[in-house]
């Protein structure tokens, strides 16, 4: 269990983002003689672990002279395989260090006499950061030796125990971290992350009851911890309650997707069940994702972490954490150091096109294919946002490359099948899967994806047998609420709305924010008049699909016919501001400035002249009519029936119904009153 643990420490660790306030763990800060000691010179010492403050001094004396122990010989490593940047760091640390006990009477042997409060905690804090540096650079033996210095010197250093017993644990010396932990949750039963590293070192040495306390007592104080919830799963797996362990894993895994060494596991524990065919899917998905444990001792270390690696590690945690505006910080400064690295290249790009940076993101992706032309994972991932751009030519290019590197991994398979169908070439993309559907009964993937296409071209007979089976119980919650999606879309093309209504429903209970599903609610609710909570759909669309002209288009309808101009305007803006060639969404703009109730909303003179280049490029009867309402409503009634005469002009010659033509004749009358529009109704 421990290996994924001992990854996330000494890789994932080492370039962690300190949380907001613990920026800077206090490692010096040293009461001693009650006079408070610290490189800072601060009045003030708190001691600090695991969101913990003890104001206790760490180590006092009523009076009288401070002798050292033995201090062990800190050998100097060879640095010069290190990156310039962490060579000086652990240089500079170094002779600090080196310069202080040569000033001092401690030397490395018996004290030759004793010394003063100051120069011992001096001393000790030298030897306690050169220890975080070994720790954060893989030196763990050095680690080991230096905190242990420090921790002759100041014994009671509570802090510098906790990182040697984290570096122990590292290193293999299970026992003495054990010990070293247990002795820090006596002192401070409510620490978290010291619990979960006491459990799991007790899983590992086969303690499976001792472990199950500390991890229960952590999930207790801390409900939502990853590492704890994992621990507490594979403890009960091994203790033969497999319920139990299915449950706790598959919660860890909710709150952190990207631990997908936990599908392990979590298919052990459903074999056990007999439950063959979960169990084969959650194998399907096991990988290396380590479960990350929130530590804020060793988070914070990672800010002195001045290797390349550092950065990686960061960039990929704060993509883990959805902080993609760190993380595509942290990759531009990596890549300025390996602008060879295709990964980091790629993962650059999916920050930049979560945080709607569309073009640079896409250039990122096309580089990291061109550094690694055998990247599968660069080809698919840029084949989708290609795709998504509609894009499809290229998109096509880089599915079928995808598929030439992995055959075997048929969601690829499925995906480039798929493009062709949007791309209408259907006959073709069936040929592609019908051979895997017909002789693979457990690619399930690329059965829905099969039905999909069968029902988007109305083969429903044959589809939706495919999808009733895909949307049962046992198979993954993904590709079950693709299937209830489309079984409710299938539905609601029949008008029977309450049955549709509840095959939707039941998709957004297993993937909330699916784009399409959360569409198709919406147009159905729209279709009742509750344009409120389509409006409410429509947004939840649109975080995962923001570039989607149509669920933009609704979602700004149902805020207009639920009254809300001001709303709609707003996201008409944000809209024009994603997609500024899209053409229906300035029209659509420009006809809520010329024609709202709402006087702070209404602005004709902008209305004019988005409309008269709209007008410039197409003579569409609708940008007539539209331009007509943005004139009267600045007061230019005579122009007003101009356009509106072409208008409807131009309507005749395209057939345009016989209602459509009287409401086009009537905007003429009104326009000869000189009464502007004000209905929003008229929308179209």
């Amino acid at each position: 269990m421990q290996h994924g643990l001992q990854q996330a420490d000494t890789w994932l660790y080492q370039g962690a983002l300190s949380r907001a306030a613990l920026s800077r763990i206090v490692l010096n800060r040293i009461v001693l003689n009650r006079v408070v000691l610290s490189r800072a010179g601060l009045i003030l010492s708190v001691f600090v672990l695991g969101g913990q403050v003890c104001q206790e001094p760490l180590m006092a004396q009523a009076g009288g002279p401070i002798v050292s122990e033995q201090l062990q010989e800190l050998p100097i490593p060879n640095l010069e395989a290190e990156e310039p940047e962490v060579r000086a760091q652990l240089q500079l640390a170094r002779q600090q260090l080196d310069a202080r006990l040569a000033a001092s009477k401690v030397t490395e042997g018996r004290s030759q006499g004793t010394q003063d409060a100051e120069s011992i905690a001096l001393l000790a804090g030298d030897f306690a950061e050169l220890g975080r540096l070994y720790y954060l650079y893989e030196k763990l033996d050095l680690a080991d030796i230096a905190l242990s210095n420090a921790l002759i010197l100041v014994p009671e250093a509570t802090d510098w125990s906790y990182l040697r017993a984290v570096v122990r644990s590292l290193d293999g010396k299970s026992t003495a971290a054990l010990e070293e932990f247990e002795a820090i949750v006596s002192a401070f039963p409510e620490n978290v992350p010291a619990l979960v590293r006491t459990g799991n070192l007790l899983y590992d040495l086969g303690q499976y009851e001792a472990a199950r306390g500390h991890l229960q007592r952590a999930v207790a104080l801390a409900p939502e911890e990853v590492a704890a919830l994992a621990g507490l799963g594979q403890v009960a797996f091994r203790l033969g309650e497999q319920e139990l362990a299915v449950e706790l894993l598959e919660r860890a895994l909710a709150l952190q997707p990207s631990a997908d060494s936990l599908y392990y596991p979590l298919a052990q524990s459903l074999r056990a069940l007999g439950r063959v065919d979960p169990s084969r899917q959650a194998l399907k998905r096991h990988g290396q994702g380590a479960v990350m444990l929130d530590d804020p001792v060793i988070d914070g270390l990672g800010t002195e972490n001045r290797s390349s690696q550092a950065l990686l590690h960061a960039g990929n945690r704060a993509m883990r954490r959805g902080e993609m505006a760190a993380a595509a910080g942290y990759f531009r400064r990596y890549i300025l150091r390996r602008p060879d690295h295709a990964l980091a290249t790629h993962n650059l790009g999916l920050t930049l096109l979560a945080g709607q940076q569309r073009e640079e993101g896409l250039r990122a992706l096309r580089k990291a294919v061109v550094l690694d032309p055998e990247f599968r994972g660069g080809h698919y991932f840029l084949a989708a946002a290609l795709a998504e751009d509609g894009r499809f030519e290229e998109a096509l290019g880089h599915y079928r490359k995808a598929h030439e590197i992995d055959p075997q991994e048929r969601s690829i398979h499925a995906d480039y099948a798929t493009l062709l169908a949007r791309m209408g070439r259907v006959d073709e993309a069936l040929l592609e899967l019908a051979p895997v559907v017909e002789t693979d009964p457990d690619a399930h993937y690329v059965h829905l994806k099969y039905a999909t296409i069968l029902a988007s071209v109305g083969r429903q007979s044959e589809a939706e047998p495919l999808l009733v089976q895909a949307s049962r119980v046992g198979m993954e919650d993904s590709q079950r609420a693709e299937a209830l999606y489309h079984l409710g879309l299938m539905r609601l093309n029949e008008n029977r709305v309450d049955l549709a209504r509840e095959r939707l429903e039941q998709s957004l209970e297993l993937a909330a924010g699916s784009g399409p599903a959360n569409v198709a609610m919406a147009q159905l609710l729209g279709r009742s008049g509750d344009f409120a909570r389509s409006a409410v759909h429509f947004e939840r669309a649109l975080k995962a699909q923001p570039y989607d002209v149509g669920t933009h288009f609704g979602y700004a309808m149902s805020l207009l016919l639920s009254a809300r101009d001001a709303a709609a305007l707003k996201a008409l803006e944000t809209a024009v501001g994603l997609l500024p060639e899209q053409r229906s969404l300035h029209h659509l703009l420009a006809r809520l400035l010329a024609t709202s109730s709402d006087e702070t909303v209404r602005d004709g003179a902008r209305a004019v002249k988005m409309t008269e280049e709209l007008v410039e490029k197409t003579q569409d009867p609708d940008y007539l009519e539209t331009l007509a309402m943005a004139l009267a409503e600045t007061g230019r009634f005579s122009e007003a029936v101009s356009w509106q005469k072409r208008a409807v002009q131009r309507g005749l010659e395209r057939r345009e119904s016989a209602a459509a033509q009287r409401d086009r004749q009537a905007r003429v009358i009104q326009f000869e009153q000189g009464k502007p529009v004000r209905n929003l109704w008229e929308l179209r």
